[in-house]
């Protein structure tokens, strides 16, 4: 099982052995107060994971033909692993061209919410990969052909930051059909994308759409994948269709957040870390039979 760390990390001194004075005192009273205010933390990068933000009326509800059948709300204080794989690249990128790896420390559920940091290493581990960050999928824990997907996230930002919400089938790529995607450098923009064809002539029709920050708020991605038709949609508004090339068999999700690439871009001295991938819940459903 992987460990879990708070999403706020507190630096704490070691207290020098002497007789207490004004900075000691401050120090301890600091080092008390520690947990607190990492609660509070949490509760900050949190807020508004359950509030208004940007929604969608449940679709099981709202038209009666869909169900449920598959989901997390991230009620709980640790990861359902039961539900979700967590990775470990083992320091290293997983993609070439790609300035992170994956570890399970930076995935934690706080506040109602699946938290996905990305951070700079200062440590050895630089020298394959100066960044790191969280991935989970549903791979080798839930596949499903045809239905719709919602997730409701608060996205991170700032240059090089790459956060994406995708699918993909398990032997194979291509399919892929990227729900959301977003450059850090423009938080304004999320992408929506699928990929067909073969490995060696990968073919994609890609489509974005201008909206508001999409870091400074709840907001619900979606996709609704039927047999010859796929629809993207955002805070329950259809932005995209596409009816070539649809995918025919299972697929698993993933949430994760990539460091540079030729995309996305290294890094600069404009880049704000950490940053953290809030998801408020994940969502599946399929044609009521």
């Amino acid at each position: 099982m992987p460990t879990t760390t708070t999403t706020t990390d507190i630096p704490s001194r070691q207290l020098q052995a002497r007789s207490p004075g004004r900075r000691t005192v401050v120090r301890l009273v600091l080092l008390a107060a520690a947990p607190l205010l990492a609660c509070a933390g949490v509760w900050w990068l949190t807020r508004g994971a359950r509030g208004p933000g940007g929604g969608a009326e449940d679709p099981s509800s709202a038209a009666g033909h869909w169900k449920l059948v598959w989901n997390d709300e991230f009620d709980g204080r640790r990861l359902n692993l039961d539900k979700w794989l967590v990775a470990d690249t083992h320091g290293k990128p997983q993609f070439p061209g790609e300035l992170n790896s994956y570890d399970p420390d930076d995935v934690d559920v706080a506040g109602g919410s699946l938290v996905l940091r990305t951070r700079e290493l200062n440590d050895a581990r630089r020298s394959t990969a100066p960044y790191i960050s969280g991935r989970v999928s549903t791979q080798n824990k839930f596949e499903f052909t045809y239905g719709r997907v919602d997730v409701r996230a608060k996205l991170p930002g700032t240059q090089g930051i790459w956060p994406a919400i995708w699918m993909l089938p398990r032997d194979q790529w291509p399919p892929e059909i990227d729900v959301m995607e977003m450059l850090g450098n423009a938080p304004r923009r999320v992408y929506m994308t699928h990929h067909w064809g073969t490995r060696k002539h990968q073919e994609q029709s890609q489509s974005h759409f201008d909206g508001p920050d999409f870091t400074a708020d709840f907001h619900v991605y979606s996709v609704e994948w039927s047999p010859g038709q796929i629809r993207w949609l955002i805070d329950g508004e259809e932005r995209k269709v596409l009816t070539e090339h649809v995918p025919a068999g299972p697929m698993y999700l993933i949430l994760n957040t990539a460091v540079g690439g030729d995309w996305a871009g290294a890094p600069d001295r404009t880049t704000a870390l950490p940053q953290y991938f809030l998801i408020d819940y994940v969502r599946i459903y399929q044609h009521r039979r």
